[in-house]
């Protein structure tokens, strides 16, 4: 057969569909479990006591009525799903999608009745060991759907979210995804961020999740995930409960931003330097819900057992998606995504953005305003900086009603002067803290402790006590490394 024939699959048969193996469907739950002599006209070969899977399983080589040679006519991937049921298939975004689609060589259909061979190429494809069209990510943007150059007229074009100043990996590194991944292709040296590592393209729909909670939204389903295992305040957690699929996107994030994602990590802090040019921390470890605080992305406030009462801030004290206190959760992207959060035409999630940190919301500046300077408290009393627009925090945090703050705390004339810095008192990576209402204490380490060049560019608190209400604070509630209130006597966290 002619070299350039598409019928010539070559020597090597790595990158075609495997023959000559068992047809079990007990080692995988997405066989369907045909019993055998198969009745049909797709054939096993019958000189096998169970059967097994040939080129003529397939392909009828004296009949040409179905071409290339098939046994039954493959509209909407017959042929494929005679063997295959995907979980949640028929319902899926890319099963049902109307987008007009031409296969090269075809006639114009939809992307919902080419099926499995938009993404699959039964022989040749350049995507081993899966039989991807293309390699990897690639057969997400070349294939008429996700990309800059053949973006679909319905949907998102992801590869330019991935091409923006702070992303995912998914572009610039390529050939360590496997399926499933496992410790070695996660480890350190083979850090990725394939779309299957988010996405389970089989079974995910449109629909984005709801404000409010972390319950897992249609367009990551049936994603797997980790759970961490925690045994103390602060400790990073090294065990995991594998889950499949995944209850919460958290469940997702962890298998990368976690010690099952790049090992042991002393103090929660990596050597390994982000896009954003921080050393990655232990979000699995800062997220804890024996920590004396965290941002409720796993666990409510109300479930953080490691905090002192109450757990909760007032409901004045936030926005308006955020009021339930000590009630809600949230997702990791409800902070870090793409940086036109309100957009219907941008594709949502943390793909990629122009902003630092891939922060998302309407304000993106943490913990440097857009001047490059770090937020304080006078920003926000006299209106400096633009930090409605700009603080970071401001997009669920209610600060101040335009004549007093609304945490006590914040009120103090001393701590509104300018020199004083949000990060003086709270930790500069705020997922969660050793202390409560994330405050750190000077001997923390980079990078919660930002240590800038100011004498309070930094972290100087050396004690700190969880008054009983936001607007019951006192002076002795608080002790700063003898900068400001002196060691004072108290029930103070340690």
């Amino acid at each position: 057969m002619p070299l350039t024939s598409s019928g010539n699959v070559g020597t090597s048969l790595t990158n075609d569909h495997p023959i000559g193996f068992l047809y079990d469907a007990s080692k995988d739950n997405e066989l369907i479990a045909h019993a055998f002599p198969w009745q049909t006209p797709v054939k096993l070969d019958p000189d096998a006591i169970n059967g097994t899977v040939e080129c003529h399983t397939c392909h009828e080589p004296h009949k040409n009525d179905n071409p290339p040679f098939l046994r039954i006519p493959n509209e909407n991937a017959a042929l494929c799903t005679f063997c295959h049921n995907k979980t949640g298939w028929f319902s899926s975004s890319h099963q049902t999608s109307a987008q007009n689609y031409t296969p090269p060589g075809g006639n114009v259909t939809t992307v919902g009745e080419w099926s499995c061979r938009n993404c699959h190429k039964t022989h040749g494809g350049e995507g081993t060991p899966y039989l991807m069209k293309s390699f990897e990510q690639n057969t997400c943007y070349n294939e008429g759907c996700h990309g800059a150059t053949l973006t679909g007229t319905n949907t998102k074009n992801i590869q330019s979210e991935m091409d923006k100043l702070y992303s995912h990996p998914t572009n610039t590194v390529n050939n360590k995804h496997k399926n499933p991944d496992n410790a070695i292709s996660l480890g350190l040296s083979n850090r990725h961020a394939e779309c299957q590592d988010c996405h389970n393209v089989h079974k995910a729909t449109s629909e984005v999740h709801t404000v409010g909670t972390n319950a897992i939204s249609p367009v990551l389903s049936g994603v797997k995930g980790i759970i961490p295992q925690y045994i103390g305040m602060w400790v990073q957690p090294t065990t995991f409960t594998a889950v499949l699929p995944s209850s919460q996107e958290n469940q997702i994030c962890f298998q990368c931003h976690s010690y099952n994602g790049f090992g042991e990590a002393p103090n929660g802090v990596t050597n390994i330097i982000g896009p954003s040019g921080i050393n990655i921390t232990d979000q699995a470890m800062e997220f804890n819900y024996e920590n004396r605080s965290a941002h409720p992305v796993q666990y409510s406030t109300k479930e953080q057992s490691g905090a002192f009462d109450p757990r909760g801030l007032l409901s004045q004290q936030m926005s308006e998606n955020w009021m339930n206190t000590g009630a809600q959760t949230m997702y990791c992207s409800d902070c870090h995504g793409n940086d036109e959060q309100a957009s219907s035409i941008v594709p949502q999630g943390p793909h990629g953005s122009n902003s630092k940190f891939m922060l998302t919301g309407t304000a993106k500046y943490w913990p440097l305003s857009p001047q490059e300077e770090l937020w304080s408290l006078f920003d926000i009393k006299y209106n400096k900086s633009n930090w409605q627009n700009e603080l970071f925090c401001s997009n669920c945090h209610s600060f101040y009603n335009g004549f007093s703050f609304m945490n006590s705390v914040h009120e103090v004339n001393d701590h509104i002067m300018p020199e004083v810095k949000c990060v003086t008192c709270h930790v500069a990576i705020p997922h969660g803290s050793k202390r409560s209402r994330l405050i750190g204490y000077w001997t923390d380490i980079a990078p919660y402790n930002y240590l800038g060049e100011g004498p309070l560019d930094r972290l100087v608190m050396d004690g700190f006590h969880k008054a009983s209400t936001p607007d019951s604070y006192q002076k002795n509630d608080c002790s700063m490394n003898n900068v400001c209130h002196g060691t004072q006597i108290g029930d103070f966290e340690e």
